[in-house]
């Protein structure tokens, strides 16, 4: 799949499991780029105020599926 877009839209993505997460923003490249991956209601209410707001959400449940780079704002939560 060829991205018509210049550069990957940065998300957040929020999953029920890691496994999931990893599978569904490999799914998404080269169009979309995960930068922060959520695990629970929970987790989210708390962690994509700071992500919107461009800071790390300095989350006790860190995962490998997002790539962190939050200097860029998401433009969508999924």
């Amino acid at each position: 799949m060829t991205s018509t877009l210049p550069n990957p839209l940065p998300i957040i993505l929020c999953g029920k499991t890691e496994q999931i997460g990893r599978r569904v923003a490999e799914i998404l490249r080269p169009e979309y780029e995960v930068i922060h991956f959520t695990l629970g209601i929970e987790a989210a209410a708390a962690e994509i105020k700071h992500v919107l707001a461009g800071r790390d959400p300095d989350t006790q449940s860190k995962n490998s599926v997002g790539t962190s780079d939050y200097s860029k704002p998401p433009r969508a939560v999924g």
